[in-house]
């Protein structure tokens, strides 16, 4: 793989710990609730979705206010978030915010929603799991279609489990902690979203 794709493939894979993550795990008995921090390093506030760099606001009217792309809307099969975030606007330009939304409980218990602009294709996005080798560190990547046909990347194992795909130059992740969010919920959730 060339330089600049690995490069790629780090923003891509790794959004989650430019934006969320950090690298902890959370535990599997406490569905409905935030992870709490520890496992394998520093604690991570899965409730605030843009790790310190949003804002809350009341809805996502409010927060497409701020945002210079047109959200793409969850489906109503997620329910409402516990929150609504977007990036700071003191801290960032307005074509580099992001949204992020909380879920907790319901059937696929707690995860967060991040959507932001993407220089990716979906090209690149499907290369990347065929792509891969050893000095990557990108083991336990697939793609999945989704219910509305789209091809997203899945991404297992510690710290997060995630789905990745594209809609009209938008990233949309889903992603909790791999201890608490399992494959199969990712990717329900995923398919509520696009529902």
């Amino acid at each position: 793989m060339q330089r600049s794709g690995m490069s790629a493939r780090v923003r891509i894979v790794t959004l989650t710990a430019v934006l969320v993550l950090g690298s902890s795990c959370g535990q599997r008995g406490q569905p409905d609730s935030p992870p709490p921090g520890g496992g394998n390093g520093p604690g991570i506030d899965w409730s605030d979705a843009l790790n310190g760099n949003g804002v809350e606001v009341p809805s996502l009217d409010a927060a497409q206010s701020q945002l210079t792309f047109t959200i793409v809307p969850p489906g109503k099969a997620l329910g409402d978030p516990s929150s609504i975030q977007v990036s700071d606007p003191k801290q960032f330009a307005p074509a580099d915010r992001a949204l992020g939304l909380v879920y907790q409980g319901g059937a696929f218990g707690f995860f967060v929603v991040i959507e932001g602009r993407t220089e990716y294709t979906q090209e690149f996005l499907e290369s990347l799991p065929a792509s891969c080798d050893e000095s990557d560190a990108c083991e336990g990547e697939s793609l999945i279609k989704l219910a509305d046909g789209s091809t997203a990347l899945l991404l297992s194992g510690a710290p997060v489990t995630s789905v990745t795909w594209l809609d009209d130059g938008i990233e949309i992740e889903v992603k909790g902690p791999a201890g608490s969010l399992t494959d199969q919920e990712a990717i329900g959730a995923s398919n509520a979203f696009v529902s």
